[in-house]
């Protein structure tokens, strides 16, 4: 799921500014970051 999202944001970033592309990164790094954390904890805390 997360390189198809990744694939799409690609494809989608043709159509953006480079300052729009630039924004896009950091925020999908940001919410990819807090998903895999968010994550990691849960499977911790199942243990």
């Amino acid at each position: 799921i997360t390189m198809f999202f990744y694939a799409f944001a690609l494809w989608r970033a043709d159509q953006f500014s480079t300052p729009m592309q630039v924004t896009l990164f950091i925020g999908g790094a940001i919410v990819y970051l807090a998903v895999f954390n968010s994550t990691k904890t849960m499977l911790t805390n199942q243990d």
